[in-house]
């Protein structure tokens, strides 16, 4: 679109893609991993579909001794995403 502030450009045919990251400064290890989130907008007969997902990305590795928390980490972030 010309204007980018002018969504009404986009074709309906085009999915909308709205990536956001956050960080947990006051989470243990909070500095380590980034919580992404993706929804997609996309038009279809009945109006609008949302779809979406969130993910852990790590920035850092874990110290060796703090290891075992990564899945705990990953599963507790995804868990709490879909209250």
């Amino acid at each position: 679109p010309e204007n980018m502030d002018d969504l009404a450009e986009i074709p309906d045919s085009q999915p909308v893609v709205l990536v956001m990251q956050s960080c947990s400064h006051d989470a243990p290890y909070g500095e380590y991993f980034r919580i992404q989130e993706t929804l997609i907008f996309a038009r279809s007969a009945s109006g609008t579909d949302l779809k979406r997902w969130v993910s852990v990305l790590w920035v850092k590795s874990l110290p060796w001794t703090a290891s075992p928390l990564k899945n705990i980490i990953e599963s507790q972030t995804v868990a709490d995403s879909q209250k």
